[in-house]
């Protein structure tokens, strides 16, 4: 009698381990809504500039009740008594329009700036010694996921 064969589905490749990352969170109700951990503190005392910009941004403190399948670290006093945070940091969210119209308005600043350094670059070009404009850049968030991990 012949062993019985797996089949592909059957088999798994070995899960690699990754530590847990102490800044978690849990993934929003909407699909129009962005999660960000947001400074309110620095040193224990109150880093009222960052906190007053980003509330001004639309952030707001994403509350422990609001995910109550998500086991994580939740503030016990102070302003943010029931939001989710470790900390320095709460857990806020904002709208994606809002986050995307920010986006936006950096990209164009982005834009034109470079399109600035680009035309004093060109001007001081001579016929004889043109310069050439290459440019890449890539920036990413986190850790990129290895193809070979499931």
């Amino acid at each position: 009698m012949q062993p019985a064969r797996k089949t592909r589905d059957e088999i798994s490749r070995k899960k690699t381990y990754r530590p847990p990352s102490v800044l978690d969170m849990p993934t929003p109700n909407s699909d129009d809504v962005e999660y960000r951990w947001i400074r309110v503190a620095i040193r224990n005392e109150d880093d009222a500039k960052n906190l007053s910009s980003r509330r001004r941004e639309g952030w707001v403190p994403v509350m422990q009740d609001e995910h109550s399948g998500f086991d994580g670290p939740s503030v016990g006093d102070g302003k943010y008594t029931g939001a989710i945070g470790i900390g320095d940091l709460v857990l806020m969210k904002n709208s994606y329009e809002n986050n995307e119209s920010r986006r936006d308005y950096y990209a164009g600043k982005t834009n034109t700036q470079e399109e600035a350094i680009d035309n004093d670059i060109m001007r001081e070009q001579h016929p004889s010694m043109p310069l050439l404009r290459e440019r890449k850049s890539t920036s990413t968030r986190g850790t990129r996921k290895n193809k070979f991990d499931d």
